[in-house]
């Protein structure tokens, strides 16, 4: 019996139905290697049969990695509204994800999937903070203040 629920769980796995001209190809794919997040901006075309329901699994297939794949869930989906979606990846999962990857978005409901062109993922590398004493600010306002202090 076990047997035949794991087939049968199969066929129906398979049997998706896949749904094109979903969004255009413009999607961004930016990867925050800092905090692990990929965050991905998408546009709709506004195909009505494109309108999965809500409990919606993202996940991004980026050509050179083989086997990681990042994913997440997304419960309160709506394909008008939501633009952007935000993955998780793992320390050594952000690492291996070279800054020349291009790759495949695949949205999936239960019965429906659409594919995606990524195109190219940005890698965003926060801005280098400065210290104040990097550019002797510090002293160059402690020089303003004595003057002001001295002359008046």
């Amino acid at each position: 019996m076990i047997y035949l629920i794991c087939i049968f769980s199969e066929l129906t796995r398979a049997q998706k139905v896949e749904i094109f001209n979903c969004f255009t190809n413009l999607a961004d794919i930016n990867l925050f290697a800092d905090t692990k997040n990929i965050i991905i901006t998408l546009q709709t075309t506004n195909n009505q049969a494109c309108d999965l329901p809500h409990g919606i699994k993202v996940s991004l297939q980026i050509d050179s990695l083989g086997v990681y794949e990042p994913y997440t869930y997304v419960k309160d989906y709506d394909y008008a509204t939501t633009t952007t979606i935000y993955l998780k990846c793992s320390n050594a999962g952000c690492s291996s994800i070279p800054s020349s990857a291009s790759g495949i978005i695949i949205i999936e409901s239960k019965t429906k999937v659409t594919r995606i062109p990524a195109g190219s993922l940005s890698h965003v590398t926060p801005p280098h903070r400065l210290s104040v004493s990097s550019f002797g600010l510090m002293e160059f306002v402690l020089e303003i203040f004595l003057l002001i202090t001295a002359f008046g």
